[in-house]
């Protein structure tokens, strides 16, 4: 028999020496931890692509076990190790060399000429371990050179027939393909991989320090990391790059898989080791971020995409697997990034190619984003465009407009006017925004594709379908503008004219839009038909995110119709689903969060009122509805004044003023104006309040009652702001009369919460006429309208003229329900107790409501500082007058108010509401 090569006898000693560790190793304790757990089983295995630190991570696991005593075999392989002979020499030598002494019958065995299959070598180098009292490491790193070798074989057969004080650590590039289910099962086996091996943060900055880059910022070294993925070899070229060129620092995104550091380590130790075969499949694969074997088959328009994936996956080739069933993938980015510029390089041209093929197929599976991204890579926005558009109604339907309007920005001006369908989207979405001339533009351009198509004879059905969302979005336009005439008749137009389209999710909208107007005039008799048609509609697309915005505009007109548990369940399910779909204080949600904040405040929920409006005010003034706009500013001023920061207040209203005007949103800016003259009369400012009103030029009451026009709800917030100005300049009588026709239109549009609100109006009017019984009849009236829908803060805002309003009420009302009368003691109870027993002591059951003569603005100021304890002195000085000046003013106030003392003219003044209550007089809860 002919001899063998003695194998014992001559071997590289230094591969059986493990190599010592350099200057810029960095301590890893995380991977030390992990490894102590794997200290007691029978394999570590440690698989990852090149440059991830396995070998270091073996040098520093064997120097922390010598250090605790333990015997560690070293041994790295390579392609002449693969005879088994040869194999089981270098382990021989590697447990010789860590001191474990090895029996003279394996040398013996390993030297003779005479034949012994490796099978007997491996059962006698097996039975060497038993009896040993201290566990045996054997480290083999590089072993990825021993796959698919009879070496391997020999490495399973010692797995498996050693005696558990041999503990084997491997390192590999590739799978190996050891069989590892049981041994996985029975716990024996602890793998780290690729992702276990990357650099985190604190790892990545230490490296970089000892390179010597201290000078990084953190923003610098997290790009590093990102760019990276943790990879340390990838750090390591990067960090030399920018030794030899430090101007990269400032532009971190030039530092790609393209530099030639990074292609060179790809090209030597990655690429050219591929088969032919399988460098093509990478080439032409890398055009893709993410892909699965059906789709690599289509790009590369094979059918061996999934078994060259395994191939990818088993050889360690930088492939990032992207879910537990081993279907999608992506290459590391550096890598991806390499073979792409060898893919231009070597077949230039083709790449376009490539990514259409990707397109289309995404397209056709469902993924409509990546194909439209994919097709534009492929320089066609035509194609990308086609996708977009037949795509682009159920995008928005599903709550997806944030992701269209971005797509459609992508395309090119020209390209996305040949597509209207597109360009209607994004008009609604820009509506949505705001930004309503951009939106008027669109539409416009919109309606001249309209009538091309109509010159080039399009279909009839294509025609009629844009003709409907053009009305649609002019419908919207409309609301923007708080056109109500104009935009019923665009509702009762596509809802009766346009039968013929089937599209749910418009006429969906068009129904609460529709709801929307009749509210806003008062007109409630159809809106939960209107409500419900809209909410059936919007279910028929198949999608739930149109609900969030029918909650928002119905929500509302519950709420004014007295139906406060429907507006507050309706609202509510609006923001969970909206929850649901983005996150919790996204745009959406804000849409109908500032109508809750609205609803819960009126119910004296302060508490989960000011939580809507911090969690949601800011995101309601990036996209929504004019609506929602209106009930989070005023809203929100409320809630400011009513802790008594009146300054504050007033700026929230100029910051609602300078908003509407920036948008050109006219019911906003209408609402705010009307509020801001209110809050001015509240502070006993009649003066400035007169001056705003004239700046804003708010219409003389009669011109907004008149019989030629239909009334809204800002109308009523104007003519409420009139009715106070008017009984600040001595015109109550006048103002009267308007607020008792307000009262009786909204009493009889069953405008419940407007009804509470007129009729609080009217009482105090009546009041400073000098009526106090028919002031609490009407106050009466309010109270039995707001109890059952727990309208609280229309009382409470007007401060202490209702606070004794009130408890005449309770003082001369013999008989009233329980309810009622729970109700009317809760209102009271949420003044200080001062002002009620004040009135309580008062021998009248009726309160003096003679004023002589229009008070000035000087007049009320001086009489709000005597009222707060001020002296005449201390008064002179802070208003830069003489004593005798002020002593001047107040005889003039004694006289107008019939009263003697400053005490009683103060008290009287609250009562009336001509200045302000102390803010420490007033508790809400």
């Amino acid at each position: 028999m002919a001899s063998r090569p003695d194998f014992y006898a001559i071997y590289n000693r230094t591969r059986v020496r493990a190599p010592s560790l350099g200057a810029e190793v960095i301590s890893r304790p995380r991977l030390m931890r992990a490894l102590e757990l794997a200290a007691g089983t029978k394999l570590t295995l440690i698989q990852a692509p090149a440059g991830y630190g396995k070998t270091c991570l073996l040098q520093q696991w064997r120097e922390h076990l010598v250090a605790n005593a333990a015997t560690v075999a070293w041994f790295t392989a390579d392609h002449a190790d693969q005879d088994p002979n040869a194999f089981f020499s270098y382990v021989v030598h590697a447990l010789e060399e860590a001191g474990h002494p090895v029996d003279a019958r394996i040398r013996n065995i390993l030297r003779n000429e005479s034949y012994w299959s490796w099978e007997g070598l491996a059962i006698e180098l097996a039975n060497s371990f038993i009896g040993v009292h201290a566990p045996i490491y054997i480290i083999i790193d590089d072993a990825q050179y021993l796959k698919n070798s009879p070496a391997l074989e020999c490495l399973r057969f010692l797995l498996e027939n050693t005696p558990t004080e041999a503990h084997f650590v491997i390192a590999s590039r590739e799978d190996l393909g050891i069989p590892l289910g049981r041994p996985r099962a029975l716990g024996q086996v602890y793998e780290l991989h690729a992702s276990d091996l990357q650099f985190i943060t604190s790892e990545a900055t230490s490296y970089l320090s000892k390179a010597g880059h201290t000078d990084l910022s953190e923003q610098q070294i997290a790009l590093l990391e990102a760019r990276t993925e943790g990879w340390i070899v990838g750090l390591k070229l990067l960090s030399m790059a920018l030794h030899w060129d430090p101007q990269l620092a400032l532009d971190m995104q030039t530092l790609s898989g393209e530099r030639r550091q990074i292609a060179d380590f790809f090209a030597e130790d990655v690429l050219r080791r591929q088969p032919r075969q399988l460098q093509e499949f990478l080439l032409r694969t890398s055009v893709l971020d993410r892909f699965c074997p059906a789709l690599c088959d289509a790009v590369t328009e094979s059918t061996s995409s999934r078994e060259l994936l395994d191939q990818c996956d088993a050889d360690g080739l930088f492939l990032i697997s992207l879910d537990q069933t081993r279907t999608w993938y992506r290459y590391h980015q550096l890598f991806a990034e390499y073979l792409r510029r060898q893919l231009n390089d070597r077949l230039p041209g083709l790449a376009n190619e490539l990514y259409l093929r990707a397109s289309r197929w995404l397209d056709e599976f469902g993924f409509h984003v990546e194909a439209f991204d994919y097709a534009l890579r492929g320089n066609n926005p035509i194609r990308a465009a086609e996708i977009l558009d037949a795509r682009c109604d159920a995008m928005w339907s599903a709550g997806k407009q944030d992701a269209l309007q971005r797509l459609a920005a992508r395309l090119p001006a020209h390209v996305q006017a040949l597509y209207p369908r597109i360009m209607l989207a994004i008009s609604w979405r820009l509506i949505a925004q705001w930004n309503i001339r951009q939106a008027e533009q669109l539409v416009a351009v919109c309606s001249a594709r309209l009538e091309d198509m109509q010159r080039s004879q399009a279909p009839a059905e294509a025609l009629r379908t844009l003709r409907f969302r053009i009305l649609h979005r002019q419908a919207q336009i409309s609301h923007y503008f708080y056109q109500l005439e104009t935009m019923e008749k665009q509702c009762r137009e596509l809802l009766f004219d346009f039968t013929d389209v089937d599209d749910p999710y418009l006429k969906g909208s068009t129904y609460i839009t529709l709801q929307y107007v009749q509210r806003e005039q008062y007109q409630l008799d159809e809106i939960h038909k209107l409500s419900k048609l809209g909410h059936d509609e919007m279910q028929r697309t198949g999608f739930t995110h149109g609900l969030v915005f029918h909650a928002a505009l119905c929500g509302p007109s519950y709420f004014l119709a007295g139906k406060t548990d429907e507006a507050i369940s309706l609202l509510s399910k609006g923001l969970e689903l909206a929850r649901s779909f983005s996150w919790p204080t996204a745009p959406l949600g804000a849409v109908v969060a500032m109508h809750l904040s609205q609803v819960h405040y009126e119910c004296n929920d302060v508490e989960r009122a000011s939580d809507l409006m911090e969690d949601y005010f800011a995101a309601s003034c990036q996209a929504g509805l004019v609506d929602q706009l209106v009930s989070g500013w005023i809203t929100r001023f409320r809630l400011v004044r009513m802790r008594g920061d009146s300054t504050s207040a007033l700026q929230i209203l100029d910051e609602a003023i300078q908003f509407a005007d920036q948008h050109e949103i006219p019911r906003l800016k209408l609402v705010a104006n009307a509020e801001y003259i209110r809050a001015l009369l509240r502070m006993g400012k009649p003066d400035d309040a007169n001056r705003v009103a004239r700046r804003n030029g708010l219409p003389r009451i009669l011109d907004i009652t008149g019989p030629n026009r239909r009334l809204t709800t800002c109308d009523a917030a104007l003519a409420l702001a009139w009715c106070k100005l008017a009984a600040a300049q001595d015109r109550a009588g006048e103002a009267l009369a308007i607020a008792r026709r307000w009262r009786a239109h909204v009493t009889t549009a069953r405008a419940v919460h407007a009804a509470v609100e007129w009729n609080i109006m009217v009482a105090e009017l009546l009041l400073l006429c000098g009526d106090a019984k028919a002031a609490q009849r009407a106050l009466w009236q309010a109270i039995t309208q707001a109890a059952p829908a727990r309208f609280v803060r229309s009382f409470i805002d007007e401060g202490e003229p209702m606070a004794a309003l009130l408890n005449q009420i309770l003082t001369n009302t013999p008989e009233m329900s329980p309810p009622l009368e729970a109700f009317l003691r809760e209102l009271l109870a949420c003044f200080d107790q001062r002002l009620i027993e004040h009135t309580a002591a008062s021998k009248s059951k009726e309160f003096d409501t003679t004023v002589s003569g229009r008070m000035n603005t000087r007049e009320l100021e001086i009489l709000a500082l005597a009222g707060a304890g001020m002296l005449n002195k201390q008064i002179s000085e802070k208003l830069g007058l003489t004593e005798g000046t002020v002593k001047w003013y107040l005889q003039q106030v004694f006289d107008k108010l019939g009263v003697r003392d400053r005490s009683r003219a103060a008290a009287k003044a609250r009562r009336l509401g001509l200045i302000t209550e102390p803010e420490a007089t007033v508790r809400y809860r």
